[in-house]
């Protein structure tokens, strides 16, 4: 049976008088953010979508039930599968996955604990393998999401509510139907007791049990374009199982889900088995066909990244993915490499890519000051830094958005002016008629960098006695403390640090566990940190969480910089509030244009690929530019015969 999206103009809509609509818009956070192009990589989807904010009733009895908020939706009813799948990939076999760092709880509802739903960890969507949602994203579309818990969605014209009818299909997998109570129970568990992102991005939610088979969600801003998509996509969880088993911060007690798969036993912090469901409601869904192929996921933890890169090489595991540069070009070598039975595949993707940066706390009352923040930024050759550490294979990084469509350029245009007006006074003169500030001029010599970096920490009061930059605030030597959690980053934050000290500035460079780190990172308690940002086409949701300054004063904020910037607050509401594809873009840039000329942090490398080695009994589909780019459940194994479970 066909549903499609519905729109109403009334808070709480009856489907009998709602118009059967087709919307526009949605998007996901992570620390973790894309312009794409369509399957062929003829067509800019964004740029043929003509986006228009006016929802207009959908004739199309073909269409199928799911939601975008700024394009038109590729797949209708005709479809039988993504385009990105191999809807023929044979089932069965096992697939070891290489995973570095622990878990510690079983619990994904609750915080604190480190779960296996992990940023930073393949597959990226660790949870979809054991729960259900009422939607699922579409790779290969810039922002496009289709039901599959639900079936219909309703939308208010504003934006600020939206009704899932739930289907009858899905089932727990104890054989007990999924029911509203149940999404009603996670929503709420979530955004009391789960983890910080969920915390913070539902404290202005409300919802609602509208009927026997429906929930509303009600957002605290109107025309929040990722508020569909961000209700749409929760992992729903069994009220009735955790009133029997209880609900404690940490639990290894193995949860019962709806999805693809279930986990069947799991050791804290070493391993944990993943086992596909046997007639799983879902498997011939039009989302789910051609993926979750593997009959066994295993999930292999490493503490370290050599001992888990040499346990990859010598066979103990089938997929690895790599972060580090210097890693790819110059450790993947050996018998199992040289005989072909490991295979490096590069993934590219459409969207922004993924920058590190070096982001400054300002609550710190030093980093206040711009022109401290262009000192040091002046102060990191990325030039010599991709030579010497990276081997060249990173490209330089300007722009927070990377090369795609959102990326400042050019002169301000008309309605960026005026986005800027109220704030020029209080803006660098230039920001209008460039991008961003060249603080990576090649022509520029370490001396005179230093020369350069020196005189602004001077104006800036932080006066030079002796070797060492005296703070005003304190009369004391100053001394910066970098906050890191991936230990191969040591590397370019010694090759900082020595830039530092030219200038009387010393680099504390504190080596912490994981967990230490994330705790203090959480409770603000440093001086720069170290962020991995990766940017959506969607833009609002992350923009508003990292760099906003609601949260600014908020501990266990991901406001890991406490930015409070009117003129940054101006363009993430212009970016979460604009009518259409075209005014959000606009103030995309905006946003891109202040960040970057306020040095608001110092990118420190850009990339739009990611680095995937697999077994060679691991068949991948061609890799091709994905919005949503995943792994493991597009793979299958092989050679194989078809496995019994069905």
């Amino acid at each position: 049976m066909l549903n499609n999206i519905r729109f109403s103009n009334q808070r709480h809509m009856l489907k009998s008088s709602s118009l059967v609509v087709r919307t526009l818009f949605t998007t996901t956070l992570i620390l973790s953010l894309h312009l794409i192009l369509s399957a062929t990589g003829s067509d800019i989807l964004i740029g043929k979508a003509q986006a228009d904010n006016q929802l207009a009733k959908n004739q199309n009895a073909k269409e199928r039930c799911g939601y975008s908020a700024i394009h038109k939706l590729k797949y209708n009813s005709s479809d039988k599968h993504f385009d990105y799948v191999n809807p023929s990939a044979p089932k069965g076999g096992t697939i070891r996955v290489n995973r570095l760092g622990s878990y510690d709880s079983l619990n994904f509802l609750r915080y604190p604990g480190t779960t296996l739903v992990t940023r930073g960890q393949i597959p990226k969507d660790t949870a979809a393998f054991l729960f259900d949602s009422l939607l699922v994203v579409s790779s290969d579309e810039p922002s496009a999401y289709y039901c599959l818990a639900a079936t219909s969605i309703d939308v208010t014209k504003d934006l600020s509510s939206v009704s899932f009818t739930l289907t009858k299909s899905a089932k727990w997998h104890d054989g007990k139907p999924v029911t509203i109570d149940d999404l009603m129970f996670t929503f709420k568990t979530l955004k009391s007791q789960g983890p910080p992102y969920y915390r913070q991005v539902l404290r202005k939610i409300t919802v609602s049990k509208t009927a026997h088979d429906t929930i509303t969600y009600t957002s605290g801003r109107k025309g929040d374009r990722s508020f569909v998509s961000l209700v749409g996509t929760l992992p729903i969880h069994p009220k009735h199982f955790w009133e029997k088993n209880g609900l404690k911060q940490k639990s290894m007690t193995i949860p019962l889900g709806s999805g693809p798969y279930r986990i069947v036993k799991a050791t804290a912090g070493k391993t944990a088995h993943l086992s596909r469901v046997k007639n799983y409601w879902a498997k011939d869904h039009f989302t789910q066909k051609g993926r979750y192929n593997f009959d066994e996921v295993v999930f292999n933890y490493y503490r370290d990244n050599r001992t888990a890169l040499e346990s990859f090489k010598t066979g103990n595991d089938d997929i690895r993915l790599e972060d580090d540069a210097v890693a790819w070009s110059k450790e993947y070598k050996g018998p199992s490499l040289d005989k072909g039975e490991i295979i490096k595949t590069s993934f590219p993707s459409n969207d922004p890519g993924k920058m590190i940066m070096l982001t400054f706390n300002q609550r710190n009352p030093v980093f206040k000051d711009r022109r401290v923040r262009k000192a040091l930024a002046l102060l990191y050759d990325f030039e010599a830094a991709n030579r010497i550490l990276f081997h060249g294979l990173y490209t330089p990084v300007k722009s927070a958005y990377g090369t795609s469509e959102l990326a400042a350029s050019r002169k301000a245009t008309a309605e960026q002016q005026a986005l800027l007006k109220p704030f020029l006074n209080k803006l660098p003169e230039n920001i209008l008629n460039q991008p961003g500030p060249d603080l990576e001029n090649n022509k520029l010599t370490s001396r005179q960098r230093i020369r350069a970096a020196s005189k602004l920490l001077d104006e800036a009061g932080l006066k030079l006695s002796g070797n060492s930059r005296i703070d005003p605030n304190t009369g004391k030597p100053l001394v910066f403390s970098i906050l890191y959690m991936n230990r191969r980053h040591q590397r370019i934050l010694l090759h900082y640090a020595e830039s530092l000290k030219a200038v009387g500035i010393e680099l504390s460079i504190p080596e912490l566990e994981a967990f230490a780190a994330r705790k203090k990172m959480l409770e603000h308690d440093f001086d720069m940190t170290i962020l991995q940002w990766m940017p959506k086409m969607l833009v609002g949701t992350s923009e508003h969480l990292l760099w906003g300054s609601q949260l600014a004063d908020v501990k266990g904020s991901y406001a890991l910089a406490g930015l409070k910037d009117p003129a940054i607050d101006a363009s993430i509401t212009a970016m979460q509030r604009a009518p259409d594809w075209q005014a959000m873009k606009s103030a995309a840039k905006t946003f891109d244009r202040i960040f970057r000329w306020q040095i608001h942090a110092i990118p420190l490398w850009h990339s739009n690929e990611e680095w995937i080695s697999t077994s060679k009994s691991i068949e991948t589909p061609e890799p091709s530019p994905l919005f949503e780019t995943t792994y493991v459940d597009r793979f299958w194994q092989k050679p194989l015969k078809q496995s019994s479970l069905k």
